[in-house]
């Protein structure tokens, strides 16, 4: 990890990456949900990249759920020390 916790070698989830901008384009919130709980997966937020954290939080806000995006976002930078 570096000096914030984040591992560079954890893989990406490309495609519930993926997966989740074809959701989002098409309006399928509920499916958009379902990926980015997905991508997180079950391990701690910590062992998240910046590029999942990203993605997460970015598909949650793009979904229309801000609060729920914000709310991750400070559980991510928390987990990391920040």
């Amino acid at each position: 990890p570096d000096a914030l916790g984040w591992r560079a070698d954890a893989p990406l989830d490309v495609p519930a990456a993926l997966g989740l901008d074809a959701a989002l384009e098409a309006g399928r919130r509920g499916e958009a949900l379902v990926l980015v709980l997905s991508l997180l997966g079950d391990r701690p937020l910590s062992a998240l990249t910046p590029a999942e954290a990203k993605i997460a939080v970015s598909g949650l806000r793009r979904a229309g759920l801000v609060a729920e995006a914000r709310a991750l976002a400070i559980e991510i930078a928390l987990s990391a020390g920040l």
